[in-house]
């Protein structure tokens, strides 16, 4: 099961090449995206997934995700497979969460 974090306002939550493995879902409040220190990406709504690119593709964390507002949020601390495994269901909302990005990233280009 995850377990709960609250994170302060302005409070790092992982950061660009840190390698842990976490997955964490917002419960509330609101996570800031960077890359490279510039901020490219804001989430404010309860279930959105956060960090799953690290563990998805076992690489460094690509971004820096910092709490804009006092925010919880779920930490899935244990490996992907083992997540995807135990909470089916979890998968499937990844899949969406991914797909949903990828969409926004288009039409940012175009």
């Amino acid at each position: 099961m995850p377990h709960i974090k609250a994170y302060k306002q302005n409070e790092i939550i992982v950061k660009e090449g840190d390698t842990d493995q976490k997955i964490f879902v917002l419960i509330s409040g609101t996570v800031a995206v960077y890359k490279n220190n510039k901020k490219i990406s804001e989430y404010s709504n309860e279930g959105t997934i956060l960090g799953e690119i690290s563990p998805i593709l076992n690489i460094p964390r690509t971004t820096t995700l910092k709490a804009s507002s006092d925010t919880e949020l779920y930490v899935y601390d244990y490996p992907i497979d083992e997540l995807i495994t135990l909470h089916p269901d979890f998968a499937i909302k990844l899949l969406k969460t991914i797909a949903a990005r990828l969409v926004e990233a288009t039409e940012k280009i175009i």
